[in-house]
């Protein structure tokens, strides 16, 4: 009864199981290069090394984003971080926000005021959410709305979980 073990990507190690005693055999190669860059970081790795951006929409050029501006700057969101659209949240076509999804990193935050800051067509608020949260690997916190902040995952994924069941029943 050997169970095979992956303890890294090469290096297999085998715990040989006899009627009540258990032997392991380590891999050949010595612990410091077994677990080396190539381990996965953990979220809170990421975080440490994370990045916080701000996302601000306006409708028109005549409406004023200083409210927002001031929310995500108490958040703190660094000003040159900050991307703003003076445009129909129709679709996401925005420069801004283009440039903004070009610059997010797994492990970064991004922080906006209210969900309909990111957009008007629901469809699509949950298609963006989907491409930031899970192909980028990116938290949003939506500020006005704590359950929608998908830093709160922890070791699990109840955060996420709860976010998006959220942005499911709005």
């Amino acid at each position: 009864n050997q169970i095979l073990l992956q303890c890294c990507m090469d290096n297999p190690a085998v715990w040989s199981a006899d009627a009540e005693v258990s032997v392991f055999t380590p891999c050949a190669q010595p612990p410091a290069t077994m677990f080396s860059a190539e381990m996965p970081e953990s979220k809170e790795e990421r975080f440490m090394k994370s990045t916080t951006f701000g996302c601000i929409r306006v409708s028109t050029k005549e409406q004023f984003e200083e409210r927002q501006i001031i929310a995500l700057r108490n958040f703190p969101v660094p000003e040159d971080k900050i991307f703003v659209d003076k445009l129909s949240g129709k679709d996401f076509n925005r420069p801004q926000y283009q440039k903004l999804l070009r610059k997010l990193r797994p492990g970064d935050i991004l922080v906006v005021k209210s969900i309909d800051r990111l957009g008007r067509d629901y469809e699509e608020i949950l298609n963006q959410w989907r491409i930031i949260t899970k192909e980028k690997r990116v938290d949003i916190v939506v500020l006005d709305m704590p359950l929608l902040d998908t830093r709160q995952t922890g070791k699990d994924l109840t955060g996420i979980f709860v976010a998006d069941l959220v942005l499911q029943i709005l």
